[in-house]
């Protein structure tokens, strides 16, 4: 096959999810999810010896996906180093001992690499990362051709589907070179099928739900992440991770309070490594309410974290929170402290970078307006928006921007031809403007026009998004691809 599409055509009949799958790799699994990787390292290690010398690739599987979890938590980088030389042993060890013709061995290798090649690009690593996704994606279709109705397959397959298809222009042209690309409605549905083969089995489940809103974050599909956990997940039932990623799906699509409530869930927990990321989420859901302390968060999260991604993100958030809080000189301080933070490829890193680039000053009141509207605390945003009188504005951009805070107000409370008409200022105002925001309300001009049933109105407007480039930064990409995945949808 000289294209590599990752399709599954057959669901033909393997071993059944019973035959492969212990209660004992299940509960190991599930607590490796919940942070507990000591606990679950004495499990598999108990299974080891049970085994008597014998040879099982699932534990070696399970054993890595224990080691990864403990190499991301605590951004070491000698941790990592070792990490990766255990991975070295522990892939000679599987290609000497694991039998070739069982249709787990190379789906499983796959999720081996995979997991390696984003342990690489965590750390900076980018091309070993990359490689290892190549073999991976390599390893999968090596098992579906081989093994087509395996029930595995659907996991691995389905989030490459989508994140070969979401990869950006010039990584998608290097893809081209190897015959890569992905098919990501066939992704989904794939993820689907996964997540309804392994709903009685608490760990894969759990599992399931990690990769499959993996893809949908990745494919900036995040109201479709929140429905997928709301109707899957119970809070007082799901593993740490499970919880987090859901609190950080409630923070990006404008569910404030949800965020900070489902954090509760796990704010008490005992850890068995070290979780900065708490403190990441915290402090950014703490920042959208406008809290006078979220700085504490903000430098807790700066403070502990040894990887470069989201220092400058995060001091540029200290420097805004110092903006709102009317501390000037706090704010000139984090904003030249950005440029002493190292740089990221992380896509909230580069946002920092763009912010840190505009030649004027903030609006007060639009700033706080902005973070609000993010956070869905849209009555507070209505009070600010009226105290503000546009004819004073001495920037197009805060004209745009207080035309499209306003449409987001209108989507968000349902008054949808009003939401139409806020967008179409801000689009007339700013589409000739050195920033983002007419882009983002063309974009929101297609949502509302799907909302209302009008899809060739939609198409319209995410074709017009698409053509507004502003300063071409990273806002303008991430619109992009948005409007590009909901034109594929229409």
């Amino acid at each position: 096959m000289n294209c590599v599409i990752l399709v599954l055509i057959a669901f033909g009949s393997y071993g059944t999810i019973k035959d492969e799958m212990s209660p004992a790799f299940d509960k190991a699994l599930y607590n490796i999810l919940d942070l507990k990787t000591v606990t679950a390292q004495r499990m598999l290690d108990l299974e080891t010896t049970k085994l008597s010398g014998t040879f099982n690739l699932y534990l070696e599987y399970l054993n890595n996906w224990n080691s990864v979890i403990e190499t991301v938590v605590y951004e070491d980088q000698e941790r990592y180093q070792k990490y990766m030389e255990t991975l070295n042993v522990r892939l000679a060890g599987i290609d000497e001992r694991a039998d070739k013709s069982s249709p787990s061995y190379h789906i499983l290798l796959a999720e081996i690499y995979g997991q390696a090649g984003l342990v690489n690009i965590l750390f900076g690593d980018y091309f070993s990362g990359f490689l290892k996704i190549m073999k991976a994606n390599k390893n999968v279709q090596l098992n579906i051709e081989k093994h087509p109705g395996y029930w595995r397959n659907h996991k691995l397959s389905g989030v490459l589907n989508v994140v070969l298809d979401q990869m950006s222009t010039l990584l998608k042209v290097v893809a081209r070179v190897f015959n890569l690309r992905g098919d990501p409605l066939t992704g989904f549905e794939q993820l689907g099928q996964y997540l309804k083969d392994v709903a009685d089995y608490p760990g894969l489940k759990m599992e399931a739900l990690l990769y499959y809103s993996f893809a949908l974050k990745v494919a900036k599909a995040d109201e479709r992440a929140y429905v997928l956990f709301k109707e899957h997940l119970v809070p007082d039932q799901s593993p740490v991770l499970a919880l987090f990623l859901q609190a950080n799906i409630m923070y990006f699509t404008g569910r404030n309070e949800e965020a900070m409530k489902m954090m509760t869930k796990y704010s008490d927990a005992v850890f068995e490594v070290p979780f900065v990321f708490k403190d990441y989420l915290y402090s950014k859901v703490k920042f959208n309410r406008l809290d006078s302390d979220t700085d504490i968060y903000l430098k807790r999260f700066l403070q502990n974290t040894k990887l470069k991604n989201y220092k400058r993100e995060i001091t540029n958030m200290l420097s805004l929170h110092y903006f709102m809080q009317g501390n000037i000189t706090e704010y000139y301080h984090y904003k030249q402290m950005i440029e002493a933070c190292p740089k990221a490829a992380a896509e909230r890193d580069r946002e920092a970078d763009a912010d840190q680039r505009r030649p004027y000053l903030p609006h007060l009141n639009l700033l706080k307006a902005r973070y609000l509207v993010m956070g869905g605390y849209y009555m507070e945003v209505q009070n600010i928006l009226t105290t503000i009188n546009p004819d004073e504005f001495n920037q197009k951009a805060y004209l745009t921007e207080y035309d499209l805070i306003y449409a987001k107000v209108k989507y968000n409370t349902n008054l949808l031809p009003e939401a139409l008409q806020f967008c179409e200022k801000a689009i007339a105002n700013g589409k000739d403007c050195d920033e983002h925001y007419a882009a983002e309300a063309a974009l929101l001009a297609g949502d509302i026009s799907l909302k209302a049933g009008d899809r060739m109105e939609a198409a319209r407007y995410f074709q017009m998004a698409l053509m507004i480039k502003g300063q071409n930064d990273i806002f303008i990409e991430l619109i992009e691809k948005k409007a590009n995945n909901r034109l594929k949808g229409i």
